[in-house]
């Protein structure tokens, strides 16, 4: 009688450790979730999708710690392994959804695999960047996964329900059969975690697939969902186009150097009227008889981070266009004879498939390359240039991708003008954060753009490529800093974050001046305004148009995660510009020529007006390519 108490109590007290393990396990995974499924990215079934794969984690390390009390092994032995496989899965699921969110709030995508790995082996340079001292990073880290093994091995210790089940099956002669048992539930949680990522489900957005199984080229965008049947179709009107096209055997071969400058703000620069000297060496040039300038007001991006600004400007397509296989300036020119060389701050190559955007190339080297110590550092791009052979009238597109004006770039103390300055990346961990402070850490980064830009320019003049040559600085977007209480990119829609400059320096050439009477300047406009520099045919399908003639779309579309919006330049005294979102259905409308700064939003007025109705028609058209149903 005594027995069976005592049987029946540590079978309680069995099933009582492995229910608080199974809730200490899931809660972790539940409380991601509800944050996770606020994102545009998660989809219906993500919830299922991820639980699943968490389950066969749980059961996997469960029927490890069973078969471990079926050995000879001492207790300790077995409670410090359990601890281990305990603590050491709670911590990397820790670290992987700080990671996931950290992501979806810079950048508006789930970490890849790739990133992860790149930046890590840059750990150092990262965390300079970031203002942050790596032996402290490094040293927390280490503190907060012994603080996991320390925690579950005092819980592990006073788990028994491992132990019970081992002693039952013992006494009952059936150890063998627990072993099976065992090792049936090992086999079956290991091969449904391998068939989750053999054959991943990618219309869930479940998190570690999107993290290990990007998808490739375009569909990479991972921010942006993308209907697979529209996007084939715009693959084939690209590949007619490219069949179609006929180069200008008579076309002005200038050498194109496009510099991209990754979230550059016009209104930061003065060549835009800004009054702080932030780019001195570039109006000095500007102000020398050198080259002939011109300068486009108020040009705006298609949203509001690299992947679709990029595309954007290469394609001159808005992102609900998106195709697998552009047909791009950088494909236009080399069907002109162009070589094209590649050189990019940033890591194209593992954020989310940028490289394959640009398609085949004569040279490429990014942020990747084993010789650049870190991606994001500019200064390297001035060394890769001196590398480069002297011009042999071969004409040659250089495309630049800089990142002196990126939060996560490497700001030289040389060009620490305006302090005090902190940089604003963690922002949502500096709850003090001075707003002055943040632009002056900005302001501090387009002061170095601008000595880098020197640089190159200067590089290439020695080199002979701008003896006949169209030099474009441009930003794939802005940058939040401080309006409406956000700050970086990626987040929104804003006049900030999609505000981009575009200059351009003629050099050995007078170029047609950019036609007065346009008010739309649009990213997509980028490219046929090169060709017609260069005089040559613009493709069909795409939707920009040269800034040297009148004439000019009536709309330009506007996409970042679940806003989707547009910018109306039909009427002759105002520019409107309208986005809902997706996710629940919010609008916003503003006028920007009194209201440059979006503090009024009109909504409320103006939502019986025909013009809304109109908004609402065109915006819910490109919707279902936008969010991927």
């Amino acid at each position: 009688m005594i027995s069976v108490v005592k049987n029946s109590s540590a079978g309680s007290s069995a099933i009582r450790s492995f229910a608080c393990e199974l809730l200490a396990w899931f809660s972790l995974p539940f409380i991601f979730l509800y944050f996770y499924s606020a994102y545009p990215i998660a989809k219906s079934g993500v919830t299922v999708a991820h639980l699943k794969i968490v389950l066969a984690v749980f059961i996997l390390i469960c029927a490890t710690r069973v078969l471990l009390c079926l050995t000879n092994l001492a207790k300790h032995i077995i409670t410090s392994i359990s601890a281990l496989l305990w603590g050491t899965a709670l911590f990397v699921l820790t670290l992987y959804y700080s990671l996931v969110i950290i992501g979806l709030n810079a950048w508006g995508h789930v970490v890849s695999w790739n990133l992860i790995r790149s930046y890590a082996l840059q750990a150092p340079y990262l965390a300079e960047a970031l203002g942050l001292s790596f032996g402290l990073v490094l040293s927390l880290i280490a503190i907060a996964y012994a603080s996991f093994l320390l925690s579950t091995w005092a819980a592990v210790k006073h788990s028994i329900w491992p132990a019970e089940l081992a002693r039952l099956f013992k006494n009952s002669g059936r150890t063998r059969a627990i072993g099976m048992a065992a090792i049936g539930m090992l086999l079956v949680s290991s091969s449904s975690i391998w068939g989750a990522f053999s054959f991943p489900v990618r219309d869930t957005g479940e998190p570690l697939i999107n993290t290990f199984f990007p998808r490739d080229g375009v569909q990479g965008f991972s921010g942006f969902g993308v209907d697979t049947k529209a996007s084939e179709k715009i693959d084939r009107v690209n590949d007619q186009a490219r069949v179609n096209y006929q180069p200008n055997p008579n076309a002005e071969r200038r050498n194109l150097i496009l510099i991209v400058v990754d979230a550059l703000r016009p209104d930061h620069m003065g060549v835009y009227g800004y009054a702080r000297d932030t780019t001195p060496n570039l109006q000095r040039l500007i102000a020398s008889n050198e080259v002939v300038v011109r300068v486009a007001p108020q040009m705006r991006a298609s949203c509001s981070e690299s992947a679709c600004g990029l595309f954007s400007l290469a394609s001159s397509r808005f992102f609900h266009e998106v195709s697998a296989r552009p047909f791009t300036l950088q494909q236009v020119l080399k069907a002109h004879g162009y070589q094209v060389k590649m050189i990019m701050g940033g890591d194209h190559t593992n954020f989310y498939g940028l490289r394959d955007l640009y398609g085949e190339v004569d040279f490429f080297i990014d942020g990747s390359s084993p010789s650049v110590k870190y991606s994001n550092a500019d200064r390297w791009l001035v060394n890769e240039t001196q590398k480069l052979p002297d011009s042999t009238g071969t004409p040659t597109m250089i495309q630049y991708h800089m990142m002196s004006t990126h939060p996560l770039g490497t700001r030289e103390p040389a060009f620490a003008k305006f302090l005090p300055a902190t940089n604003y990346s963690l922002s949502i961990t500096r709850p003090t954060l001075k707003q002055q402070n943040a632009i002056n850490y900005y302001d501090n980064g387009v002061s170095q753009a601008d000595d880098v830009i020197y640089q190159l320019l200067r590089t290439l003049k020695q080199k002979k490529y701008l003896e006949n040559a169209l030099v474009i600085i441009t930003a794939d977007h802005g940058e939040a800093l401080g309006e409406h209480g956000h700050y970086s990119h990626a987040s929104d829609l804003r006049e900030a974050v999609i505000r981009i400059p575009f200059v351009t320096l003629s050099y050995g050439y007078h170029p047609t001046q950019f036609s007065i009477s346009r008010t739309a300047f649009a990213q997509v406009d980028i490219a046929p305004t090169v060709l017609t520099d260069f005089q040559m045919p613009i493709p069909e399908g795409w939707k920009g148009n040269a800034l040297h003639n009148d004439q000019r779309s009536d709309f330009t579309y506007l996409q970042q995660g679940d806003e989707i919006g547009l910018i109306d330049y039909r009427s002759e005294n105002k520019v409107w510009k309208y986005w809902f979102k997706i996710g629940t259905g919010e609008e916003y409308a503003f006028d920007l020529t009194a209201d440059r700064t979006e503090t009024k939003n009109l909504i409320s007025v103006l939502s019986l007006s025909a013009q809304v109705k109109e908004w609402r028609v065109l915006t819910r058209k490109i919707r279902p390519v936008a969010d991927g149903r």
